[in-house]
């Protein structure tokens, strides 16, 4: 057999290559969400959080690197603030997709 032929079998055979690797952890991803309960309700907090993940992290980070600086002197409260600030700003864009997702498939209106 040639190598566009082992190539052509190894789509065909369900491997899926990168794409069916992403596609299949997306699903496993998508099913712990599920049974984590991720498509309950979101509180009105959850939503306020979603709506603006930016300024959440830019939040978190000015409030940690207050309290740290309360504590330590100079730099050193910067990264742990930026850490912090960045930890949570992804987290409400996680949050922000998952709405976006549960509004797509029809399981939340928005509101």
């Amino acid at each position: 057999m040639s190598d566009a032929q082992d190539e052509r079998e190894d789509r065909t055979s369900g491997s899926g290559g990168p794409r069916g690797t992403a596609r299949s952890l997306g699903r496993a991803w998508r099913a712990l969400d599920r049974a984590l309960g991720g498509e309950r309700l979101r509180t009105p907090f959850q939503q306020r959080v979603a709506r603006h993940p930016v300024a959440t992290g830019f939040d978190v980070a000015m409030a940690v690197g207050l309290l740290l600086s309360v504590f330590e002197a100079g730099l050193s409260a910067l990264a742990p603030a930026l850490a912090a600030g960045l930890i949570y700003g992804s987290t409400a864009a996680a949050e922000r997709r998952r709405q976006g997702r549960l509004k797509r498939t029809g399981l939340w209106d928005g509101a």
